[in-house]
């Protein structure tokens, strides 16, 4: 796996992990709100397997604005900076 796809996981699971947490929601509930199963939604918070372009979609789609540029603004600082620069 490329450092940059790891960068992404690891970004995008730091993400819902947070979100998940500031909005009290289980990960149960979570992974309603993202339509996946529970265990997907437990391996993707982990870090243990990646996010379909489906689910960075519905994240997208939950997520307040200001927190999508927040995300966008990571992705071109901590995942893809060289490209960036």
């Amino acid at each position: 796996m490329k450092k940059s796809d790891k960068n992404l996981n690891l970004l995008i699971s730091k993400k819902i992990y947070e979100y998940r947490i500031q909005n009290s929601y289980s990960q149960e509930r979570m992974a309603e709100k993202l339509n996946i199963s529970p265990r997907s939604y437990w391996e993707q918070e982990k870090g243990k397997s990646g996010f379909s372009g489906k689910t960075i979609c519905r994240l997208l789609c939950i997520l307040p604005p200001e927190e999508i540029d927040q995300l966008i603004h990571s992705l071109r600082t901590e995942v893809w900076k060289d490209d960036y620069e």
